[in-house]
C-alpha cells in the first residue's frame, strides 16, 4: 500500500516548543547596535548579501554569504533549527556570551535567539527550517520562521517587557 509522503508529514505530532526570550538588557543592546549599524556609512541592507533558497520535502534551506569585515545582526528566530558555518571565522555575540567559531561548525539555534556576528573572513552560513506545508513563497516562510520584534513571541494577552519599553518610547523592539 502506497502512502502519500505529504500526508504523513502533515500528521506528524510536532509539539510547540518553548521560546527563550533574552533578557531586556540584551534586547536593548541589540536594538542600539541595529540603530548604530543603520546609521553607519558602511550599512548594507540584507539584500546586499547573496542568499540562496533550496527546498526539500518539509524543509526550507537558506545559505548566505557575508564578506570579511562585516558585522551582521541576525533575525529573531521563532523556531529552533540547525545552522552550519560552512566557511569562515566568526565572532558570535549572544546573550550567554561571546564565542569565536571557525568552519566547519554546526549548532542548534534555540527559538528566541538573535545574534550579532562579526565575520573575520569571508563567511558562508546555511540554516535548515521546518516547512511542513512545503510553502515556496519566501515572504510567507520568513513570517513563519522569524519575528520582527520580541513582542511577537509573548503569549497572547501577555505584555512583554519590550512592549513596556515601547510605551515609554525609549526603544523599539524589532529585528
Amino acid at each position: 500500500m502506497a502512502v502519500d509522503q505529504d500526508v504523513m508529514l502533515a500528521t506528524l505530532p510536532f509539539q510547540k516548543e518553548a521560546i527563550n526570550i533574552p533578557n531586556i538588557d540584551y534586547r536593548i543592546t541589540l536594538l542600539k547596535m541595529e540603530r548604530a549599524m543603520r546609521q553607519s556609512k558602511g550599512f548594507r541592507p540584507a539584500s546586499f548579501y547573496p542568499l540562496t533558497h533550496t527546498f526539500a520535502n518539509g524543509m526550507y534551506i537558506r545559505q548566505i554569504f557575508v564578506p570579511a569585515g562585516h558585522l551582521a545582526l541576525t533575525y529573531i528566530h521563532r523556531q529552533s533549527h540547525p545552522y552550519f558555518l560552512l566557511r569562515g571565522d566568526v565572532t558570535v555575540i549572544e546573550e550567554r556570551g561571546n564565542k569565536r567559531i571557525q568552519a566547519p561548525f554546526s549548532y542548534i539555534t534555540p527559538a528566541g535567539t538573535q545574534r550579532l556576528c562579526f565575520c573575520h573572513t569571508d563567511t558562508i552560513w546555511s540554516t535548515v527550517h521546518l516547512n511542513l506545508s512545503n510553502e515556496r513563497d519566501i515572504d510567507k516562510i520568513e513570517k513563519d520562521i522569524y519575528a520582527t520584534h520580541y513582542n511577537e513571541l509573548f503569549a497572547e494577552g501577555e505584555k512583554g517587557e519590550c512592549e513596556l519599553i515601547l510605551d515609554k518610547g525609549d526603544e523599539k523592539c524589532l529585528a
